[in-house]
Protein backbone atom coordinates (compact mmCIF):
# COMPACT_ATOMS: atom_id res chain seq x y z
CA UNK A 1 0.00 0.00 0.00
CA UNK A 2 1.35 3.45 -0.90
CA UNK A 3 2.30 5.69 2.07
CA UNK A 4 -0.40 8.30 2.65
CA UNK A 5 -3.06 6.30 0.81
CA UNK A 6 -6.24 6.95 2.76
CA UNK A 7 -9.30 9.12 3.25
CA UNK A 8 -10.70 11.39 5.92
CA UNK A 9 -13.41 13.70 7.16
CA UNK A 10 -13.08 16.93 9.14
CA UNK A 11 -15.72 18.36 11.45
CA UNK A 12 -16.36 20.99 14.10
CA UNK A 13 -16.84 19.44 17.53
CA UNK A 14 -18.66 21.69 20.00
CA UNK A 15 -19.50 21.22 23.69
CA UNK A 16 -21.14 19.06 24.86
CA UNK A 17 -19.62 16.80 22.15
CA UNK A 18 -21.96 17.65 19.29
CA UNK A 19 -21.34 17.68 15.53
CA UNK A 20 -23.48 19.20 12.78
CA UNK A 21 -24.21 16.71 10.03
CA UNK A 22 -22.78 13.67 11.79
CA UNK A 23 -24.79 11.37 9.52
CA UNK A 24 -23.16 12.93 6.45
CA UNK A 25 -19.66 12.54 7.93
CA UNK A 26 -20.38 8.91 8.74
CA UNK A 27 -21.66 8.27 5.21
CA UNK A 28 -18.57 9.96 3.72
CA UNK A 29 -16.20 7.73 5.69
CA UNK A 30 -18.17 4.60 4.88
CA UNK A 31 -18.19 5.37 1.15
CA UNK A 32 -14.50 6.29 1.16
CA UNK A 33 -13.57 3.06 2.91
CA UNK A 34 -15.62 0.94 0.52
CA UNK A 35 -14.12 2.74 -2.48
CA UNK A 36 -10.46 2.61 -1.42
CA UNK A 37 -10.33 -0.59 0.62
CA UNK A 38 -13.43 -2.57 -0.32
CA UNK A 39 -14.74 -3.11 3.18
CA UNK A 40 -16.80 -1.60 6.00
CA UNK A 41 -15.48 0.92 8.50
CA UNK A 42 -13.61 -0.32 11.58
CA UNK A 43 -15.29 0.22 14.94
CA UNK A 44 -14.43 2.63 17.74
CA UNK A 45 -13.18 5.46 15.52
CA UNK A 46 -13.74 8.26 18.03
CA UNK A 47 -14.01 6.39 21.32
CA UNK A 48 -13.16 8.70 24.21
CA UNK A 49 -13.08 11.87 22.11
CA UNK A 50 -14.47 14.95 23.88
CA UNK A 51 -13.99 18.71 24.03
CA UNK A 52 -14.44 21.61 26.42
CA UNK A 53 -14.35 24.26 23.67
CA UNK A 54 -15.04 24.26 19.91
CA UNK A 55 -12.40 22.13 18.19
CA UNK A 56 -11.71 20.95 14.65
CA UNK A 57 -11.37 17.16 14.46
CA UNK A 58 -9.88 15.25 11.54
CA UNK A 59 -10.47 11.50 11.33
CA UNK A 60 -8.15 9.81 8.81
CA UNK A 61 -8.41 6.16 7.81
CA UNK A 62 -5.64 4.15 6.19
CA UNK A 63 -5.70 0.53 5.11
CA UNK A 64 -4.86 -0.75 8.59
CA UNK A 65 -4.80 2.31 10.83
CA UNK A 66 -6.91 5.22 12.11
CA UNK A 67 -5.59 8.66 13.06
CA UNK A 68 -7.59 11.29 14.97
CA UNK A 69 -6.12 14.79 15.24
CA UNK A 70 -7.43 18.10 16.55
CA UNK A 71 -6.66 21.75 15.90
CA UNK A 72 -8.09 25.19 16.73
CA UNK A 73 -11.11 26.51 14.86
CA UNK A 74 -10.01 28.72 11.92
CA UNK A 75 -11.54 32.05 10.99
CA UNK A 76 -14.59 32.30 8.75
CA UNK A 77 -13.54 35.67 7.33
CA UNK A 78 -14.64 36.68 3.81
CA UNK A 79 -12.32 35.65 1.00
CA UNK A 80 -11.49 36.54 -2.58
CA UNK A 81 -11.19 33.78 -5.18
CA UNK A 82 -10.02 33.18 -8.70
CA UNK A 83 -10.48 30.33 -11.12
CA UNK A 84 -7.85 27.62 -11.49
CA UNK A 85 -7.95 24.81 -14.09
CA UNK A 86 -7.97 21.53 -12.18
CA UNK A 87 -9.99 18.33 -12.30
CA UNK A 88 -9.37 16.35 -9.13
CA UNK A 89 -8.73 12.61 -9.21
CA UNK A 90 -11.53 10.55 -7.64
CA UNK A 91 -13.35 13.74 -6.63
CA UNK A 92 -16.22 12.04 -4.79
CA UNK A 93 -13.83 10.64 -2.15
CA UNK A 94 -12.19 12.93 0.42
CA UNK A 95 -8.79 11.31 -0.04
CA UNK A 96 -5.30 12.40 0.97
CA UNK A 97 -4.11 13.41 -2.50
CA UNK A 98 -4.35 17.12 -1.75
CA UNK A 99 -1.17 18.45 -3.38
CA UNK A 100 -2.96 19.68 -6.55
CA UNK A 101 -5.43 21.71 -4.46
CA UNK A 102 -2.63 23.20 -2.36
CA UNK A 103 -0.87 24.12 -5.59
CA UNK A 104 -4.05 25.80 -6.87
CA UNK A 105 -4.37 27.83 -3.67
CA UNK A 106 -0.83 29.15 -4.02
CA UNK A 107 -1.06 30.01 -7.71
CA UNK A 108 -4.04 32.35 -7.88
CA UNK A 109 -3.98 36.10 -7.27
CA UNK A 110 -6.59 35.76 -4.53
CA UNK A 111 -7.14 34.19 -1.12
CA UNK A 112 -8.22 30.85 -2.56
CA UNK A 113 -9.03 28.97 -5.76
CA UNK A 114 -12.26 27.85 -7.40
CA UNK A 115 -11.60 24.87 -9.65
CA UNK A 116 -12.80 24.67 -13.23
CA UNK A 117 -12.79 21.99 -15.90
CA UNK A 118 -12.71 23.93 -19.13
CA UNK A 119 -15.29 26.66 -18.47
CA UNK A 120 -17.32 24.49 -16.07
CA UNK A 121 -17.15 25.44 -12.39
CA UNK A 122 -16.86 22.50 -10.00
CA UNK A 123 -15.79 23.38 -6.43
CA UNK A 124 -13.35 25.31 -4.31
CA UNK A 125 -9.90 23.99 -3.45
CA UNK A 126 -11.07 22.78 -0.03
CA UNK A 127 -14.69 23.91 -0.03
CA UNK A 128 -17.93 23.83 -1.95
CA UNK A 129 -19.11 26.98 -3.69
CA UNK A 130 -22.67 28.24 -4.10
CA UNK A 131 -23.88 31.18 -6.15
CA UNK A 132 -26.63 33.51 -4.93
CA UNK A 133 -29.48 34.31 -7.31
CA UNK A 134 -31.32 37.67 -7.26
CA UNK A 135 -34.21 36.06 -5.36
CA UNK A 136 -31.85 34.84 -2.62
CA UNK A 137 -31.70 31.16 -3.58
CA UNK A 138 -28.47 29.17 -3.91
CA UNK A 139 -27.21 27.35 -6.99
CA UNK A 140 -24.48 24.75 -6.46
CA UNK A 141 -22.28 23.42 -9.29
CA UNK A 142 -23.34 19.97 -10.39
CA UNK A 143 -20.74 17.52 -11.61
CA UNK A 144 -17.76 15.50 -10.44
CA UNK A 145 -17.27 17.17 -7.06
CA UNK A 146 -16.91 16.20 -3.42
CA UNK A 147 -20.39 16.64 -1.97
CA UNK A 148 -19.74 18.56 1.23
CA UNK A 149 -21.44 17.90 4.54
CA UNK A 150 -22.07 21.63 5.02
CA UNK A 151 -23.55 21.93 1.53
CA UNK A 152 -25.95 19.08 2.24
CA UNK A 153 -27.04 20.65 5.53
CA UNK A 154 -27.65 24.03 3.88
CA UNK A 155 -29.60 22.41 1.04
CA UNK A 156 -31.96 21.11 3.72
CA UNK A 157 -32.73 24.57 5.15
CA UNK A 158 -32.32 27.03 2.25
CA UNK A 159 -33.80 27.16 -1.27
CA UNK A 160 -31.16 25.38 -3.33
CA UNK A 161 -30.65 23.72 -6.68
CA UNK A 162 -27.74 21.95 -8.36
CA UNK A 163 -26.92 22.72 -11.97
CA UNK A 164 -23.98 22.87 -14.34
CA UNK A 165 -22.54 26.38 -14.02
CA UNK A 166 -20.12 28.00 -16.45
CA UNK A 167 -17.69 30.84 -15.87
CA UNK A 168 -19.50 33.01 -18.43
CA UNK A 169 -22.70 32.87 -16.34
CA UNK A 170 -21.52 34.77 -13.28
CA UNK A 171 -23.44 37.86 -14.35
CA UNK A 172 -26.71 36.18 -13.41
CA UNK A 173 -25.73 36.05 -9.72
CA UNK A 174 -25.51 38.67 -6.97
CA UNK A 175 -22.95 36.87 -4.85
CA UNK A 176 -21.24 33.66 -3.82
CA UNK A 177 -20.32 31.71 -0.69
CA UNK A 178 -17.83 28.99 0.18
CA UNK A 179 -18.77 26.23 2.62
CA UNK A 180 -17.05 23.49 4.58
CA UNK A 181 -17.36 21.91 8.01
CA UNK A 182 -14.35 23.64 9.54
CA UNK A 183 -15.24 27.22 8.58
CA UNK A 184 -18.99 26.99 8.01
CA UNK A 185 -20.20 29.63 5.55
CA UNK A 186 -17.76 32.19 4.12
CA UNK A 187 -18.62 35.14 1.95
CA UNK A 188 -16.76 35.22 -1.37
CA UNK A 189 -16.17 38.92 -1.97
CA UNK A 190 -14.99 38.60 -5.56
CA UNK A 191 -14.02 36.06 -8.21
CA UNK A 192 -11.28 37.29 -10.51
CA UNK A 193 -11.69 40.88 -11.65
CA UNK A 194 -15.15 40.66 -13.20
CA UNK A 195 -17.39 39.39 -10.39
CA UNK A 196 -18.06 41.10 -7.05
CA UNK A 197 -20.67 40.17 -4.48
CA UNK A 198 -23.23 42.96 -4.13
CA UNK A 199 -24.54 44.32 -0.83
CA UNK A 200 -27.74 42.33 -1.38
CA UNK A 201 -25.61 39.23 -1.90
CA UNK A 202 -23.69 39.96 1.30
CA UNK A 203 -26.96 40.12 3.23
CA UNK A 204 -28.09 36.76 1.85
CA UNK A 205 -24.71 35.26 2.74
CA UNK A 206 -25.07 36.52 6.32
CA UNK A 207 -28.57 35.06 6.54
CA UNK A 208 -27.38 31.69 5.24
CA UNK A 209 -24.52 31.70 7.76
CA UNK A 210 -26.91 32.46 10.62
CA UNK A 211 -29.33 29.75 9.52
CA UNK A 212 -26.50 27.23 9.29
CA UNK A 213 -25.26 28.05 12.79
CA UNK A 214 -28.75 27.41 14.15
CA UNK A 215 -28.73 23.80 12.92
CA UNK A 216 -28.46 21.62 16.04
CA UNK A 217 -25.56 19.23 16.34
CA UNK A 218 -25.79 15.48 16.79
CA UNK A 219 -24.29 13.76 19.81
CA UNK A 220 -20.88 12.32 18.93
CA UNK A 221 -21.18 8.73 20.04
CA UNK A 222 -19.76 6.89 17.04
CA UNK A 223 -18.68 7.38 13.42
CA UNK A 224 -19.40 3.81 12.36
Amino acid sequence: MLPGYGHFTTFLLEPPNRVRGLTFHRARLAEGHRTLFGRALPTGLVDGLSCTEPTIVKVTLYDDDVEVTTRPVPTSAPMSCDFFPLTRNLPRVKHLGLAPQWYAQKHVAADDAILVTGDTITEGSMFNVAFITPDGALEWPEGEVLLGTTQQLIEGIWPSTRREIHTCELGRYIGAIGTNAARGVRLITRIGHDFTTSEAGCEVARDVARAYMEIPGDALTSLN
